[in-house]
């Protein structure tokens, strides 16, 4: 896309959108693109009819991934090549039923924490279980971000690029306490070698985890 893939970061930048959907909208509307081998220019309503007839019926994309795509297209066609109305009436597939998920009763999540080797994964797995934060927003959580004066924990910049708080119950205070004198972060919470650590490690460290508990 080039030059367009430029002039339509500038214009979600400018539009204050986070960096998450930023990294999406472009992914999306590049590989539209790539599937046409031309510039979106030169396309228009049949072909973006034609790609999500794609997506559905070869890709079997999800329903997310579908929502994504027109939102990605539906901002470069309207706020950036300023031609209305070709994105908005394409539908998005239904969601299939899915069976409910199954939860882990507190005994099996005694269990499961117990399994667990690595302190940071278990303190890392622990803020997730109590306060219900999501793993993109856990890595980026830094020590002023905890206020054990409020018992709050600050979650600066998450869905929708919004900052909310989240309670700290008292019990997961106290491990953190102890968390940060047994490895004394200076900033993030859980550093990394550039900083804070990557989402996929709370992620990895879950699965891994998950194995040994069943095993």
């Amino acid at each position: 896309m080039g030059e367009l893939r430029s002039k339509m970061y500038t214009a979600l930048v400018l539009r204050n959108y986070s960096k998450e959907t930023i990294k999406s909208y472009l992914f999306a509307c590049k590989h539209f693109a790539k599937y046409f081998n031309k510039s979106p220019r030169e396309l228009g309503s049949a072909e973006i009819r034609e790609y999500f007839k794609y997506l559905v019926e070869e890709k079997q994309a999800s329903c997310s991934l579908q929502r994504q795509t027109r939102a990605g297209l539906r901002f470069l066609y309207e706020s950036v090549l300023n031609r209305e109305g070709l994105v908005k009436d394409i539908p998005i597939a239904r969601r299939r039923g899915k069976p409910l998920p199954q939860y882990l009763s507190p005994k099996e999540v005694k269990r499961f924490f117990k399994a667990i080797k690595d302190p940071r994964h278990l303190m890392m797995l622990e803020i997730v279980y109590a306060t219900g934060v999501r793993t993109g927003e856990l890595v980026k959580l830094k020590v002023s971000d905890i206020d054990s004066t409020r018992k709050v924990i600050i979650v600066r910049k998450g869905k929708g690029n919004k900052t909310r708080h989240t309670l700290l119950p008292r019990k997961l205070l106290n491990k953190l306490r102890k968390y940060w004198l047994e490895y004394r972060p200076k900033e993030w919470l859980f550093e990394g070698k550039r900083g804070h650590c990557c989402q996929t490690v709370p992620q990895k460290a879950c699965q891994k985890e998950q194995v040994s508990f069943v095993d």
